[in-house]
């Protein structure tokens, strides 16, 4: 098989040391923009900052140490490609759930629990392709877009204080530019 022209680097393909650098910052940014949602589950069970802390940087190692095993090409673990591991969106609403159900431990548990199921399905996931045709892809992440920009709507509002005056519209300004920013990057 011949090497396509647009590629700039194979799997076994060593960039330069500079752009390196720049390829490991550009991964570190794409990361660290989904621990938000590890700091929105922390926020919801109002923990003290030390656990926020530690969850964050928890994550974070999960995420580094998820890079380097994907990364690998032993078996059956890893692809050879620097492909991002990331907190799944999906994973945002069940663990609202959970919190009040449990708090915390039981957050972590369906974490575990969720990952463990996930590398079981991986193995089936040749076998499954023809139940998820693109219909019911498409309507499964319509659903979690919904859901996330309801829960996004409730933190920027702050519903759960029933902000009013000022401070409403400080969140409704800084929940606009937030929105702004991103759709100018997007573009």
């Amino acid at each position: 098989m011949t090497r396509p022209e647009s590629l700039a680097y194979a799997v076994d393909d060593m960039p330069p040391p500079g752009k390196l650098v720049l390829l490991g910052l550009q991964q570190t940014l794409v990361i660290a923009i989904y621990l938000v949602m590890a700091a929105v589950v922390v926020r919801a069970a109002r923990a003290p900052a030390a656990v926020a802390q530690s969850a964050i940087s928890l994550g974070m190692l999960a995420l580094a140490m998820a890079a380097v095993l994907q990364a690998l090409r032993k078996g059956p673990v890893g692809s050879g490609y620097l492909a991002p591991s990331v907190i799944s969106a999906v994973y945002l609403y069940p663990s609202l759930t959970a919190l009040t159900v449990g708090g915390l431990p039981l957050v972590f548990g369906m974490t575990v629990f969720a990952g463990l199921c996930e590398i079981g399905f991986s193995r089936l996931l040749p076998h499954l392709r023809a139940m998820f045709p693109t219909v019911v892809c498409g309507f499964i992440v319509m659903a979690v877009g919904i859901e996330l920009g309801l829960i996004g709507a409730r933190q920027v509002l702050n519903v759960d204080t029933h902000l009013t005056g000022k401070a409403l519209s400080l969140h409704i300004a800084v929940a606009s530019l937030t929105l702004m920013t991103m759709i100018g990057l997007a573009i």
